[in-house]
């Protein structure tokens, strides 16, 4: 027979990732473009020539390149659109019938029977390997490939309790076929649209049939993390698709094939794409080289809120299923851990701390910075997108006291300003959080030391067309600086609703240097209600931690009542006075 691929949606992964990321780098697909906008080319002729990636079809020397395409995700969606109006030219897409189909069948934790439906062909130029050592009338390959699908559906539905792939219980199995794709390991295709839930698909697996060429993890161990990856978008279909969040569903499928089977790592290979270009915001990217992003989330608070932002996206963009998901589980947000996540991706390779960061970072690349060079007068100014970070590195020759002045174009709160001293004597790093901080001051930096300095873009709405442009200079001081001992101060919520015994009133502020902080509430009338000693604190940003906060009780433990008190707080060199408005 012949077999009709009804191409909605690809994903697909491609060998040699490393590459893909190398801004000089041409791939076919650049050429093809470079070709037609040229007039090279005529728009038909390019059409053919991407169908012919499609389809792992050789290309005209002129159009080849060393370089994969890492992603032909947007060829698909292009290609598609085309064929709309050219439907004669479908037949390009057409494949052989394979020559066997297995049907592996087992039984989930439900009691249900379930079907696998593996095509594949034992001779010609998509044959699998034909190594049968227990001598059964089945290629070990296609064992191995059952034993993966199985494995990856335990894991990723029973287990991990995510939707079960439509094709399940559309058709009553799931169809996967074993194709000869060249430098690609595998894709899923959208097959049918779920009318009762338009955004669902059924959907059909492609697996590469041999991983010999140039991929970084082969045979069988490249046949898993494959599997265990796509048969995540196979998931993903029966949640919803939407083309503007294709970078999640790949960093979702790139983390679950390193959970399905850990020992592999193949993700290692895309990472550097990240790394690279860390001043990409994070929804811009291909979403493989970022996957280590869910892996920070799973650490800091489980799989399950990466699942409740798969429960999420039916009805909000990736970026807002994240946030919810993440403000669902905890007191935090998406803002708050992109910030965490530049910090983290600076510990990585000859910098990895295993025990506060990732957990496999030593196998991490650098990040890559900006700038390294010597601490003199200077003033830089860039622009950072939305959801992305520059990193600078400086150092001295002398022992210097260093002040930085940050400048937000149009406004410091859309920036986190970080830097982390390393002090060569102790051979510790010393990481402060300066907030929207206009102004940083780092003493005693001595030679051998190393000063960095993170500027994020903590911004996640992008249509806010805001300008992220800023200025941040050094300057060199000859003696010690004194910082302001408090900044930033302000507290929240205001005014402070009081529903129940557990609410709290936070305070946010960053602190210049060490001391000891005292809170005192008055009534209007001058009347103390509550003293509350929170003993000493470090310099550095606080936000409603380590116990700064009042929880709205007087002195006797009583909650007070609707209306205007005083405040003070107060530390070494500092006091500061206003007014709460309470309201029960």
């Amino acid at each position: 027979m012949r077999f009709l691929i009804a191409i909605v949606v690809l994903f697909l992964l491609l060998a040699n990732p490393v590459f893909a990321q190398k801004d000089e780098a041409r791939n076919s697909l650049h050429m093809i473009n470079e070709a037609l906008e040229t007039g090279s080319i005529s728009a038909d002729e390019a059409m053919d020539l991407k169908i012919k990636i499609l389809r792992g079809e050789a290309l005209p020397e002129t159009f080849r390149s060393v370089i994969p395409i890492k992603c032909a995700f947007g060829i698909s969606a292009e290609v598609q659109g085309y064929l709309k109006t050219r439907p004669e030219k479908r037949i390009r897409l057409e494949k052989q019938a394979m020559q066997a189909v297995y049907e592996h069948d087992f039984t989930n934790k439900n009691a249900q029977t379930k079907t696998f439906r593996i095509n594949y062909d034992v001779t010609g130029p998509d044959a699998v390997p034909p190594e049968n050592l227990n001598a059964n009338s089945l290629p070990d390959w296609i064992e191995e490939t059952a034993i993966a699908l199985e494995h990856s559906y335990r894991l990723e539905v029973d287990t991990m309790g995510y939707r079960e792939p439509l094709s399940f219980s559309s058709f009553g199995y799931y169809e996967v076929f074993i194709l000869d794709l060249n430098d690609t390991y595998g894709y899923t295709e959208t097959v049918t649209q779920i009318s009762t839930t338009p955004d669902t698909y059924t959907s059909a697996i492609y697996l590469e049939n041999d991983y010999v060429e140039g991929f970084a993890t082969h045979g069988y161990d490249a046949l898993r993390v494959t599997v265990g990856h796509e048969f995540f978008h196979a998931i993903q279909f029966s949640y919803n698709f939407r083309f503007s969040d294709a970078w999640y569903y790949e960093l979702s499928s790139t983390w679950m094939e390193d959970v399905t089977y850990d020992y592999v790592n193949d993700y290692y290979a895309y990472l550097p794409g990240y790394f690279n270009s860390p001043h990409i915001s994070l929804d811009a990217t291909d979403g493989y080289s970022a996957a280590h992003w869910n892996h920070m989330i799973e650490k800091k608070y489980g799989r399950g809120v990466i699942k409740k932002s798969w429960e999420f996206m039916p009805t909000r963009n990736a970026i807002t299923s994240i946030d919810d998901a993440i403000k669902d589980n905890s007191s935090s947000n998406l803002t708050k851990n992109f910030s965490e996540f530049t910090v983290w991706n600076y510990y990585t390779a000859g910098r990895a701390d295993s025990i506060n960061y990732f957990p496999e970072a030593v196998n991490y690349p650098k990040i890559k910075l900006l700038a390294n060079r010597l601490i003199l007068d200077t003033l830089i100014q860039r622009s950072v997108p939305t959801l992305a970070a520059n990193y600078y590195s400086f150092y001295v020759l002398d022992t210097t006291h260093c002040e930085i002045k940050f400048n937000g174009a149009q406004s410091n709160n859309y920036f986190d300003v970080y830097t982390i001293e390393y002090n060569k004597a102790s051979g510790k790093n010393f990481f402060i959080n300066h907030s929207s901080s206009s102004v940083i001051a780092i003493n005693n930096i001595l030679p051998g030391d190393t000063l960095l300095c993170l500027v994020i873009n903590k911004v996640i709405d992008k249509n806010l067309n805001n300008n992220y442009n800023y200025n941040l200079s050094l300057s060199i001081k000859q003696t010690a600086i004194t910082p302001d001992p408090l900044t930033n101060f302000h507290f929240y919520p205001s005014p402070f609703v009081l529903k129940s015994g557990s609410d709290k009133m936070n305070f946010k502020f960053v602190l210049g240097k060490t001391s000891k902080i005292e809170f005192k509430v008055y009534t209007i009338s001058g009347k103390l209600l509550r003293k509350i000693n929170y003993g000493e604190f470090v310099e550095g940003p606080y936000d409603g931690n380590s116990g700064l906060y009042w929880d709205g009780r007087d002195t006797d433990g009583h909650l007070v009542p609707s209306g205007v008190y005083i405040y003070q707080f107060t530390g070494n060199g500092f006091k500061k006075t206003g007014k709460i408005a309470v309201v029960r």
